[in-house]
């Protein structure tokens, strides 16, 4: 990143910017371990860089969460997904779709933990908000809506995870009618 740390300096934001977009990037080429390197140095350039409780510190913790609980780890997942949240009520609002993002990270930890019944909890949270805040048809409706057809799923209630990945395909037909 010594092309941002010459012209911004080395504790700027937009190092960590660049850094949380390597993450994204290497996390959807399933490159893990770059993904998890690029993400905790952006959490560390943010963590200098802006104030406590900032909800771009949140987004990088929500960022790290998925990458950990990728790697197996949903423990650190959970409680990164946690520490996101309790900044997103806080400086957002408990009705800002940031919150439902968290949940909905949250509900993944705690899938994976087999805590599955806390799971579709957060994962109807996460949706109310979702659906109250944003287009019915938004694609992060979808992604909630997965995560909550898997727990169902395996919580032995097939026949609803059915109606749930009929609304996801719903979702998407509209998205690409769009």
């Amino acid at each position: 990143m010594s092309v941002f740390d010459g012209r911004f300096g080395a504790d700027h934001p937009v190092g960590g910017w660049a850094y949380h977009i390597l993450a994204a990037v290497s996390f959807d080429r399933r490159d893990i371990v770059a993904a998890d390197r690029s993400a905790t140095q952006a959490l560390k350039l943010f963590e200098v860089a802006l104030p406590a409780g900032h909800p771009t510190i949140a987004t990088s913790y929500l960022r790290l969460a998925r990458i950990r609980n990728t790697q197996g780890r949903p423990d650190e997942a959970e409680r990164l997904a946690q520490d996101a949240l309790d900044i997103y009520e806080k400086v957002l609002g408990r009705e800002h779709p940031s919150v439902a993002w968290a949940l909905g990270g949250r509900a993944a930890a705690r899938a994976q933990q087999g805590r599955l019944h806390e799971a579709e909890r957060d994962y109807d949270a996460a949706l109310a908000i979702a659906q109250r805040q944003l287009d019915h048809a938004h694609y992060g409706n979808a992604v909630l809506l997965r995560g909550k057809a898997d727990v169902v799923t395996k919580l032995g209630r097939s026949g609803e995870a059915e109606g749930l990945l009929k609304r996801i395909a719903e979702i998407r037909a509209r998205a690409l009618d769009e």
